[in-house]
């Protein structure tokens, strides 16, 4: 058996979708091939995988985006989708597919890898749990009527694009791209659920939206999924209510930056916990770089970090030099809570598990 790990050209994506296909779906899912375009697209794709032959037997789906955080904007690659033909697992070939996109990444001029897994092939390889999101148990109706809740109008999407665009920390998509994924529905296809954009109106004027996965009786989850959502907070509150009392009791996973928990956590009962997946560093110095207009409209000296070998970090601010575990850098970066070792200021990063769920 000779195996080759290589980028998949547009005759493998096929092989591709069937892999997947039968690794992911039960009977009466929507082919992956649908639900997740930007993996499994015939245009330039970036997905890596190791082939016996010409047959592909493990696959990992890479697609790449920009996140806007403040003024800044970091480049990152979200990795997902990945699956190994059962014949060939435990051959370590997810790890040489893996290591092979760590360096693509590089090439690519990345700073970021988002890893939908968190399985201990990621964890021996660099990836970490990271930031934190709250976990509101939304299981009674506020008092937050800010107007009126109805499903949106195809019209309207402009209006909505818009109120996400005001979002200091999000996927910088352009609003085809966004429709795009919005008509996909990947996270709510993944468990069977419809997909629904509730919006509040008040004085003919849009105040905020949710985007959520609404169960039926095939559903592999029987309470609905909060899949994204931007505008006045109170106004999501609104909405949320709203579904309470008509699906009853659910949940909503709030990253640590969003405004929204000024208003959730007065009302509802909430636990802390990681962002979905794992995050490995690319390349320290180039993430450090990107970051500098986040520090900057903060009135925050940025930091400089350059990776001295496999586990350690050297990090410069004008005064001091740490070095620091790989580890260790994720967690002053991203975690909120963790204990400070630098004099520096926290990164927020958008919902993982949202509309660019890989």
């Amino acid at each position: 058996m000779i195996i080759r790990i290589r980028q998949l050209q547009s005759d493998d994506v096929d092989q591709a979708v069937l892999l997947a296909n039968k690794t992911f779906l039960t009977s009466g899912q929507t082919s992956m091939e649908e639900t997740f375009p930007l993996i499994f697209t015939k245009d330039l794709n970036l997905s890596f995988g190791a082939f016996d032959g010409d047959k592909l037997v493990s696959f990992f789906g890479l697609v790449p985006f920009n996140i806007k955080i403040g003024a800044a904007s970091v480049s990152i690659i979200s990795i997902g989708s990945v699956c190994t033909n059962p014949s060939y697992r435990g051959k370590g070939l997810a790890s040489l597919v893996l290591k092979e996109a760590f360096s693509f990444a590089d090439r690519f001029g990345t700073s970021l890898l988002l890893i939908s897994g968190d399985r201990g092939l990621y964890l021996r390889n660099n990836c970490y749990y990271f930031g934190e999101r709250n976990i509101y148990h939304i299981d009674n109706r506020n008092n937050l009527q800010t107007g009126k809740v109805r499903e949106m109008k195809k019209e309207e999407f402009n209006q909505l694009f818009w109120l996400r665009r005001k979002m200091e920390v999000r996927y910088d998509i352009g609003i085809s791209e966004w429709i795009r994924l919005v008509n996909a529905s990947s996270y709510a296809s993944a468990f069977k659920m419809r997909q629904e954009i509730y919006i509040v109106e008040n004085n003919d004027n849009i105040q905020a939206y949710v985007i959520a996965g609404i169960p039926n009786s095939s559903s592999s989850k029987k309470e609905p999924i909060i899949i994204e959502w931007a505008g006045e907070s109170n106004s999501v509150c609104t909405i949320l209510s709203d579904l309470f009392y008509k699906h009853g009791v659910f949940h909503i996973r709030v990253p640590w930056h969003d405004k929204l928990n000024s208003v959730l956590n007065k009302k509802y009962f909430f636990q802390s916990v990681f962002n979905g997946g794992t995050i490995h560093v690319v390349r320290h110095d180039r993430l450090m770089e990107e970051l500098t207009p986040y520090y900057r409209m903060n009135r925050v000296d940025k930091l400089e970090a350059s990776l001295l070998d496999d586990q350690r970090v050297m990090v410069n601010n004008q005064e001091t030099t740490s070095i620091l575990t790989q580890k260790e850098f994720v967690d002053q970066l991203f975690n909120p809570k963790h204990k400070r070792l630098l004099d520096s200021l926290k990164v927020p990063l958008p919902n993982t598990e949202g509309l660019e769920y890989v």
